[in-house]
């Protein structure tokens, strides 16, 4: 992969809101996901609950990953997928 492709992986938390199943954004800090905290309809809501999934455009197209359902399983996998260490 390019790293130009490596440059916009988002995370996102798949959960139940509203008596249905929607994607929702992780906040950032400085750049980097802190997905114990979720965004839904403008507010952050805690995390807990639901599974996490990569999210990076390929070619035009969105693709999604699942990436697992604790918030340390998502960071440890967005990392390699933006292409640096944890460290």
């Amino acid at each position: 992969m390019d790293s130009r492709q490596n440059h916009r992986v988002n995370l996102v938390n798949y959960r139940r809101h509203e008596g249905g199943w929607q994607f929702f954004p992780v906040i950032k800090r400085d750049g980097k996901p802190a997905p114990r905290f979720i965004i839904v309809v403008s507010d952050p809501v805690s995390s807990k609950g639901g599974k996490f999934y990569l999210d990076w455009r390929e070619d035009g197209k969105r693709k999604r990953q699942p990436c697992g359902t604790t918030p340390r399983e998502a960071l440890d996998a967005w990392h390699p997928k933006r292409g640096f260490s944890p460290m």
